[in-house]
């Protein structure tokens, strides 16, 4: 029986084949590389970071402190506590702003490193718009209904005072609030009468805003009170403007108050007047 010769099988690649191939393995090499040339640039990064955060090359030695008007910069460096000599990468930049932050007076506040050894901490302080009276103490309140600090001494602050805003939490306290919903109507209100005298007369005293739906406005030395709509002025300033200059005009007695807390329309009451009278067109009072 014959032998049958032993066969070799020998498949051709195309050419096209054989460079799609290759050209593949040297893309996914190359990525390969970087992404190992990435990992190690990292690496070497964090280790150098380590390197100088545990042998202390950047030393603090100047803390700078901007925006602070009311707070004084020894009570800042007592809340932000001894750092200098300390390595200045090292710092918990984060844990030392939030402890700036609990203060009552500071609205915000921004940390930065500044190489080679200055930490600079700049701070946005609350600005008290409002007078508050509270469980008998008088406190300062800003725009937010946050209770800034306790009024000490005679009360000679220009400040309006803020009555009706319910206190939350239950405890007047530095840093606690008044209901902020109420403070911010009460702020819309202080924002659309800006310069505004009754009768061209009297400025803004107080605001009022324990009634739903409207702000009470008393003026200093004056007892004529003015209804205002909660956060509504987009013509409210217009009507008032226009009636208050009608009364100015036809002169006679001081109105009881003025209520531009309708729609399209003022109500003014006068003394002794059982029916106050009313213009249904801003302007006619």
């Amino acid at each position: 029986m014959p032998v049958e010769a032993n066969k070799t099988i020998i498949t051709q690649i195309p050419e096209r084949e054989k460079e799609g191939a290759g050209s593949a393995f040297a893309t996914a090499f190359k990525a390969a590389c970087a992404t190992a040339a990435v990992i190690l640039s990292l690496l070497a990064v964090y280790a150098g970071y380590e390197v100088v955060a545990r042998n202390q090359i950047f030393t603090v030695s100047e803390v700078r402190i901007t925006g602070a008007a009311v707070l004084k910069e020894n009570d800042i460096l007592k809340i932000i506590g001894p750092v200098d000599g300390k390595g200045l990468l090292g710092l918990d930049i984060k844990e030392i702003g939030a402890r700036l932050a609990s203060e009552p007076w500071v609205e915000s506040v921004e940390i930065r490193r500044e190489l080679p050894g200055s930490l600079a901490v700049s701070i946005k302080e609350r600005t008290p718009l409002f007078r508050a009276s509270i469980s008998g103490a008088a406190w300062l309140v800003d725009g937010a209904g946050v209770l800034v600090a306790k009024m000490t001494g005679v009360d000679d602050t220009p400040l309006p005072a803020l009555r009706g805003a319910a206190l939350v939490g239950g405890e007047a306290r530095p840093g606690g609030s008044l209901d902020e919903r109420s403070v911010k109507d009460a702020h819309a209100a202080l924002t659309g009468l800006a310069g505004y005298r009754l009768l061209g007369k009297w400025p803004v005293a107080g605001l009022d805003v324990s009634q739903p739906g409207i702000v009470k406005v008393m003026f200093k030395n004056s007892d004529t009170s003015l209804t205002v709509p909660r956060g509504k002025w987009s013509d409210v300033a217009e009507r008032l403007f226009t009636v208050d200059h009608i009364l100015r005009t036809k002169g006679g007695a001081e109105p009881v108050s003025i209520n531009v807390a309708f729609p399209g329309r003022v109500v003014v009451a006068y003394p002794g007047k059982g029916t106050p009278q009313e213009g249904r067109k801003a302007g006619n009072g």
